[in-house]
């Protein structure tokens, strides 16, 4: 019995009946039936049959569950509203026995509203001259998803091929046709109008190759070079530099292309302008050569050691200068290049280093570095870090001069200093001397004077003189020759004076503020004798015999300047007298030693007197 024999229609419905006519073999009928249907039923794909109406006969369990329906309910559903379009190319009309299939996709509507993609396999069959249609449908959702993941991939294979920088053909194995070329080969070489040729499989290889060798500047070398690139068994790669007759350098790659199994499928070839990356190339390599030639001929040692410490390079002078060969220093590490200096120097040497790497800044330094043949020579070192595009350390180079001449002059400008030093302490030593027997004679004149002003006379210049003096002496006992400490020469200048007045400390008090503040000669004489001056008037006329005071003397600098002041709270300077105008010895000196100093004086009378002299 065959399909169509199953089914026959009876009073308007399909009926299943035997067409045996025996009644003892009516139940091996049933048996048979059943055992079709169950094999149907645990079919694993959705099994329909129904006529040219769309009307359900007969569906197995699988196309239940398949669509979430029970069996009744999709026995009374049109199967066209489960979206079974195609059906109508089926030749359903056909007066001949035919047994059309038909394959294709479409959509089925679940119960729950979803859809799901599915591929439908139809077959045409005639029970009774009644054309009914079989089909089994398969879900492809899985194959969806994969052709959608096929289409996205190939079009970003194609968006990647178009926008790449590279220009690159691919040819078939079987055909040598070019089955794909991009935009910027055609860009490239100057190809135009290969679209069509490419659909309809006509460009080959050997166009691509003549299309673009009057371009070649040896073509001869293009021609042996491609050849042998179209067999299967040459599995080489070419990689090479051609260069062209409009002066363009190109880079071409060439590789089989070869699946996991190893299968040959064709070639890809690659081809890349690198006509400006030449230019910089060339100018680099001419630049290092012009910076070889100046290193390898420099008097002075270079030293380049990377990041680990390992010297890269040394420069040929270390043969003149240390007695060694550069090979016999390069690839050994800095604490080696620390072994030769002089075990004095160890420290210095290792604080450089260590200075250029902390620090990422120039380090300077003198050290002595052993000689091949045994002997020391001094010699300066500059350390000069390198870094990467992060900013981090990545070497550094040394820069290494030999300064043993140099060290001998500054021996000698030592001796040559120390000489003058000595003599220039004689000087002051000697200065300070005879100024001390001019303020002698002074003292030993006044004893022979009757006349108390002309006496107070010769006391007061004593007093200059001795200002003067001790200036000399400051210097003389002073470590640098071109200053003194001020602080400590206006209290041995006070001291003196009181002395000379013959003043009780306990009466009136001097009260001196002076920062510590050194002073040329030049300027520590004028303000010596300007201090000894004010002090002087305020001993002599600011506090009646037996009044108690105080003498105060401030000097600190101020914006760049420096500002002295000398006070005292006695009677006060009288109003009537312009100090600027006095024909005072002593107060016109001090006007004279402020012009002296570029400075200013100014008087206040508000408690006492206030001298301010700013210079």
């Amino acid at each position: 019995m065959n399909d169509e024999d199953m089914f026959k229609k009876q009073q308007g419905k399909f009926k299943i009946h035997s067409t045996i006519g025996k009644i003892e073999r009516h139940s091996n009928l049933k048996e048979k039936l059943w055992l079709k249907t169950s094999i149907l039923d645990k079919h694993i794909d959705p099994i329909f049959l129904h006529d040219i109406e769309g009307n359900c006969i007969y569906l197995n369990k699988t196309a239940c569950k398949f669509l979430g329906y029970t069996k009744d309910e999709l026995m009374k559903t049109n199967l066209y509203d489960l979206n079974f379009p195609e059906f109508s190319k089926l030749n359903l009309h056909s007066e001949e026995p035919v047994k059309q299939e038909l394959k294709f996709q479409s959509t089925h509507f679940k119960k729950d509203k979803s859809i799901i993609p599915v591929e439908i396999h139809s077959k045409l069959i005639e029970v009774e001259s009644e054309k009914l249609v079989l089909s089994t449908v398969q879900d492809i959702t899985e194959l969806k998803k994969t052709e959608e993941n096929l289409r996205w991939n190939i079009n970003l294979i194609r968006s990647v091929a178009e926008n790449s920088p590279l220009a690159f053909y691919v040819v078939d194995n079987k055909t040598d046709s070019v089955l794909y070329l991009n935009h910027n080969f055609c860009k490239l070489w100057g190809l135009k109008g290969l679209e069509k040729e490419i659909k309809e499989g006509k460009l080959k290889n050997k166009d691509i190759i003549l299309k673009i060798l009057p371009l070649a500047e040896d073509k001869e070398y293009f021609m042996e070079t491609c050849a042998p690139l179209h067999h299967e068994e040459n599995r080489s790669t070419l990689e090479d530099e051609i260069s062209l007759t409009d002066g363009r350098i190109i880079r071409r790659f060439s590789k089989q292309i070869r699946d996991k199994e190893d299968h040959y499928f064709g070639r890809l070839f690659i081809c890349e302008d690198i006509s400006e990356r030449k230019k910089i190339e060339n100018s680099i390599k001419d630049r290092e050569e012009h910076l070889s030639l100046i290193t390898d001929n420099m008097l002075d040692l270079m030293f380049q050691v990377n990041s680990d410490g390992i010297f890269e390079y040394v420069s040929p002078s270390v043969k003149d200068l240390l007695g060694y060969e550069a090979e016999d220093i390069i690839g050994k590490r800095d604490y080696e290049f620390i072994g030769m200096a002089h075990p004095d120097d160890f420290e210095i040497l290792i604080d450089t280093i260590q200075s250029v790497i902390q620090t990422l800044k120039p380090n300077r330094t003198q050290h002595r570095l052993k000689h091949a043949d045994g002997h020391y020579i001094w010699v300066e070192t500059v350390g000069n870090p390198l870094s990467n595009i992060k900013g981090e350390f990545s070497g550094a180079v040394y820069i290494t001069r030999d300064i043993k001449e140099l060290k001998k002059v500054e021996t000698q400008l030592k001796s040559s200093l120390e000489e003058k030093e000595v003599l220039l302490r004689e000087i002051h030593h000697r200065v300070k001397n005879n100024m001390q027997i001019i303020s002698s004679l002074l003292n030993l004149q006044s004893r022979y004077l009757n006349d108390k002003k002309t006496v107070n006379v010769l006391n007061e210049s004593r007093n200059r003189v001795r200002s003067m003096a001790m200036v000399h002496e400051e210097l003389y006992r002073s470590r640098d020759l071109s200053k003194i400490d001020f602080a400590d020469y206006i209290q041995r200048l006070l001291s003196g004076l009181f002395n000379s007045y013959g003043i009780d400390k306990n009466l009136i008090k001097p009260k001196i503020n002076v920062e510590n503040i050194l002073l040329n000669i030049d300027t520590a004489v004028p303000c010596g004798l300007i201090i000894n001056e004010l002090v002087s008037n305020s001993l002599k006329h600011a506090f009646v015999q037996g009044q108690k005071g105080n003498i105060s003397i401030k000097f600190h600098p101020q914006d760049e300047k420096y500002v002295l002041k000398v006070a005292d709270d006695g009677v006060g300077f009288p109003e009537n007298i312009d100090f600027n105008n006095t024909k005072t010895l002593g107060l016109q000196l001090v006007t004279t030693l402020v012009k002296q100093l570029s400075g200013s004086i100014n008087i206040y009378r508000d408690t006492g007197t206030l001298f301010k002299i700013v210079f």
